[in-house]
């Protein structure tokens, strides 16, 4: 694809803390929304990713959701093949408001001259080019006018679940136009749909002015952002936010506090845009049951990649398929009650046993007896798919590490 040159820097936030609550049971604690897979196996967040990312023209961006999904954020933007600027954890969902001030406060340290597209990561939006144009667009018109500027969707249907926007008069030299009203879940929808816009639920505006916005309109958010970004806690890819402080912080929408209190600026999206926010939705873009959903594999990521549980468990036996993203590793690590069995089902690997090396190459299969200190390692430069069979005593607790790239040497 052709790069594309935007007009001004252009600093994605990638909202991705979301519970998604009304897609249950698809979406799950421990895989919620933005991390499920869609039918080609690429999640949400990851599509997010991949549009907003610099091959496109964008700065890299910055990834800000719950402490306790930390890895997979990660691995999700792995999957996109996109290093984030950063990665924002909340010590608890707090709703809109509080995760874009404290995503404003690092723009404005580290990238104060960039216009923020602040971007939920449960939306599908195709074609991808169509979105760029209005992208592009929005972040110039809110770079040259000084406010908030958002996308706007011609409705296709009259779905009570959405924002609507009124529109009011265009602005002068430009393709946007002010917004004069929002609506919010109409309860008879019909009657705005030959006038008004979806509202995307995407945002477009400088770390400055927002900083102005956050200040007038919610100095209590404000404060308890700016606290928690003062104490926060960098480790490994990660900046964990003070919890005290934005725990402490009032869980209000950013649409609440900041949008509908502003003079907005609005942007015609025109391209095809679906919120996946219901199971209706859900099962009308894929095509496929929400009950099916439950046979998935449960997913457990870890820094180095994830794993899938095949199977039932059994008490003496457990079935896993890893995979490691390229130059990852697991921890030197070894067990006492189990033996392992892994089988290379793609890419390339090392296996370190009691200091030795083996290369292994798809078909390839190795045998870890208890005690023995192991390492798996994917040299290659696809990710490394494992088929691992545990037999003895299979608990996640039996392991012991004597080195570990992510510091988890007395951690699980």
């Amino acid at each position: 694809m052709k790069r594309v040159q935007p007009s001004v820097l252009i600093l994605p936030i990638i909202l991705a803390g979301g519970e998604g609550r009304r897609l249950a049971p698809i979406s799950t604690s421990s895989q919620p929304k933005p991390f499920i897979p869609l039918p080609d196996g690429r999640s949400l967040l990851t599509r997010t990713l991949e549009r907003a990312s610099p091959l496109n023209g964008f700065l890299p961006p910055l990834l800000i959701g719950q402490a306790s999904h930390r890895f997979s954020l990660l691995n999700h933007a792995r999957a996109a093949h996109v290093v984030p600027s950063a990665i924002l954890l909340e010590p608890q969902a707090k709703n809109t408001a509080m995760a874009i001030a404290s995503a404003c406060l690092y723009a404005l340290h580290y990238q104060p001259q960039a216009v923020l597209a602040i971007l939920p990561a449960d939306q599908v939006i195709e074609p991808q080019e169509a979105w760029l144009e209005a992208v592009h667009a929005a972040a110039a018109v809110s770079h040259a006018n000084g406010k908030l500027c958002l996308l706007g969707v011609t409705p296709t249907r009259p779905d009570p679940h959405f924002g609507y926007i009124q529109p009011g008069l265009p602005l002068p030299g430009s393709e946007a136009v002010l917004v004069e009203q929002f609506i919010e879940k109409p309860e008879y929808p019909a009657a705005l749909l030959p006038h008004c816009f979806w509202n995307a639920g995407q945002f477009f505006v400088t770390p400055a002015i927002l900083a102005q916005l956050f200040a007038a309109h919610a100095p209590d958010i404000w404060e308890a952002a700016r606290e928690a970004m003062a104490a926060a806690d960098i480790a490994w890819e990660f900046t964990m936010l003070g919890s005290a402080a934005y725990i402490s912080a009032p869980p209000r929408s950013f649409d609440r506090s900041i949008v509908e209190k502003s003079s907005v600026l609005a942007v015609r999206l025109q391209a095809h845009w679906h919120d996946l926010g219901t199971v209706e939705a859900w099962e009308a873009y894929t095509c496929q049951p929400a009950d099916s959903y439950a046979d998935r594999p449960e997913r457990i990521d870890r820094p180095w990649g994830f794993y899938e549980l095949l199977g039932d468990k059994a008490p003496d036996r457990l079935e896993k398929r890893l995979t490691l993203f390229p130059g990852c590793r697991i921890s030197l690590q070894r067990h006492t009650c189990r033996d392992e069995e892994w089988r290379v089902l793609s890419g390339q690997a090392e296996a370190e046993l009691d200091g030795q090396f083996y290369r292994l190459e798809p078909g390839s299969h190795i045998h870890i007896m208890a005690h023995m200190w192991h390492r798996l390692h994917n040299t290659g430069s696809t990710p490394l798919i494992i088929h691992e069979i545990q037999s003895g005593n299979p608990d996640e607790s039996d392991i012991e590490r004597r080195e570990d790239d992510y510091g988890r040497l007395n951690d699980s």
